[in-house]
């Protein structure tokens, strides 16, 4: 996708975030698995609702193991029933209770008391694993507090929440991924022009802003107002009473291919289902649209698609589809 946008169509106006604030580079997430040996645990949010599989290992290290947990969040959690202490603080204030755990500023006004912000540094140290899903960044102060949690001692397991979003992340699908190149318009940029008759064409694969973004209204214009738009999903959404053309995309047990979950692990997917009408994967439409611009040798399956991300993307350098069955194998690992 950002490779024939880039190299074919001419364009680094590509993005794949959808938060509110859009997260500068974040360190790579440890191991979910290794939530499970942390003493302390800091938590950011509602682990249940967004990371059910983290909030797993998490309840697991305190029962098994003794871990203490710390949880911040501006309303009642499922963590809450077995945590060390709960710092309840007032929406929007998030970051400020971040900096302050973080040793950079004050929490006033947020709703937490000086002692239980007291009783909470107390607890944590550089054998504290902080966890935080990427819709943090959903809050008004949620750019601040992720920061401040990057910042601070411990192991990070900062994770995103979309599907295969680190995939994306890793594959340099955002407009600031080619150091070389002009800078290009990130989600909100994107949207913005597209809302004002500064686009001549919008492509979404794979996803519907009016469901995914936090201005509805700005979506709206930017689908009404730009020239041509085409839709390439897996089912109906909104977004297609806009399209100009939509091009339907095969599901994930339609296609072979790889999937990167949310810690970084590479895993193989293999087609389970038939492929029904005229669906096909993403990264077919692709290169037979790159081949009719830029004639050249074609991809022609998931193996080989593979094998070019390991040639060209450092993040997936050296590794082989082959290798990817089973538990996979995790980036930068």
């Amino acid at each position: 996708f950002q490779k024939s946008f880039r190299s074919v169509f001419g364009s680094n106006h590509v993005d794949h975030r959808w938060t509110r604030h859009l997260a500068a580079s974040l360190p790579k997430p440890e191991p979910i698995a290794a939530l499970e040996d942390a003493k302390t645990i800091l938590v950011f949010g509602s682990l249940a609702d967004e990371l059910p599989i983290v909030f797993l290992r998490v309840r697991k290290a305190w029962f098994k193991h003794g871990a203490k947990v710390v949880v911040v969040h501006s309303a009642p959690t499922d963590a809450d029933s077995f945590a060390h202490l709960v710092l309840r603080c007032a929406p929007g204030t998030e970051g400020s209770v971040a900096e302050a755990l973080a040793g950079n500023g004050s929490a006033e006004g947020s709703g937490v008391s000086a002692s239980d912000l007291a009783k909470a540094r107390e607890l944590l140290s550089d054998a504290t694993a902080i966890v935080a899903s990427h819709a943090l960044l959903n809050a008004e102060s949620g750019d601040r507090a992720m920061s401040a949690l990057a910042s601070m001692p411990g192991s990070k397991h900062l994770y995103a929440t979309g599907p295969n979003t680190y995939g994306a992340e890793a594959a340099g699908v955002r407009p600031d991924a080619q150091p070389e190149g002009e800078q290009g318009m990130d989600t909100q940029a994107i949207l913005t022009a597209a809302a004002n008759g500064g686009l001549d064409a919008l492509w979404l694969l794979g996803c519907d802003p009016l469901a995914l973004h936090p201005d509805r209204e700005l979506v709206t214009r930017a689908l009404e107002n730009v020239p041509f738009l085409v839709v390439q999903d897996i089912a109906a959404t909104e977004a297609i009473h806009f399209a100009s053309v939509v091009l339907p995309m095969t599901a994930p047990a339609e296609q072979d291919g790889t999937y990167t979950n949310c810690e970084g692990r590479v895993q193989r997917m293999k087609a389970i289902l038939p492929t029904k009408g005229d669906a096909e994967p993403a990264w077919k439409v692709f290169e037979e649209l790159a081949i009719r611009i830029k004639p050249r040798t074609p991809l022609f399956n998931a193996r080989e698609v593979m094998e070019e991300m390991s040639r060209t993307l450092p993040a997936f350098a050296g590794m082989r589809y082959e290798n990817l069955d089973g538990e996979g194998v995790v980036l930068g690992g």
